[in-house]
């Protein structure tokens, strides 16, 4: 849940931040905000990733039965490795969102949501992969809802002016609003959803 609340809590800022820089007309400043987006992402899902492979030792530690805690691990490694294409998938849409443009979202959201099941069918039955085989139909979805927005985008012709494939120097510099913000937003988010509990 935490994971879910970080990813909500920074997707709001990259869309309020591309808006504002769209709206200012800085088409180039979205595409590194977009960048630096997937990479503070990416940066979160390596942290996930390192953490994964203590996890077991860390509930065993704090008296957690073993074969719980392995269990427990090897769910956050494979939602660890979901979260890259999760988050490609969240920024393209907040990108999208920033400039007012909706239909690559909808065909993509809708045609994920119908091959999701037939994803989890293969994992998890056929493969018989359990819990990798649901991480793994996560991915999938994930992958093919973004592969289907970057696709529909480029023949539609659309965000020409603000969609920049390969990051620049700039999408490298100056994080330091946009993780203050995130983790900020994300905190807020946070107590929202735990004070009630």
């Amino acid at each position: 849940m935490t994971t879910f609340i970080i990813v909500g809590g920074f997707r709001d800022v990259i869309v309020s931040c591309c808006s504002q820089e769209f709206g200012k007309g800085n088409m180039r400043q979205v595409g590194i905000i977009f960048h630096k987006g997937l990479f503070i992402y990416w940066g979160f899902g390596a942290l996930i990733l390192i953490i994964s492979t203590q996890i077991e030792w860390i509930f065993v530690t704090f008296g957690q039965d073993p074969v719980v805690s392995s269990m427990a691990g090897d769910s956050i490694l494979y939602f660890g490795i979901a979260m890259f294409p999760l988050t490609f998938h969240v920024v393209l849409m907040a990108f999208l969102q920033a400039q007012q443009i909706v239909v690559p979202q909808i065909i993509a959201t809708f045609v994920s949501l119908v091959a999701h099941p037939l994803w989890c069918y293969i994992f998890m039955i056929q493969f018989d992969w359990e819990l990798k085989g649901a991480a793994f139909a996560y991915i999938a979805s994930n992958l093919l809802a973004a592969a289907l927005i970057y696709f529909i985008m480029k023949f539609l012709g659309l965000c020409k002016d603000t969609f920049i494939l390969i990051p620049t120097r700039d999408s490298f510099r100056n994080y330091k609003t946009l993780l203050s913000l995130g983790f900020k937003n994300s905190l807020t988010l946070a107590l929202q959803r735990w004070i009630p509990q």
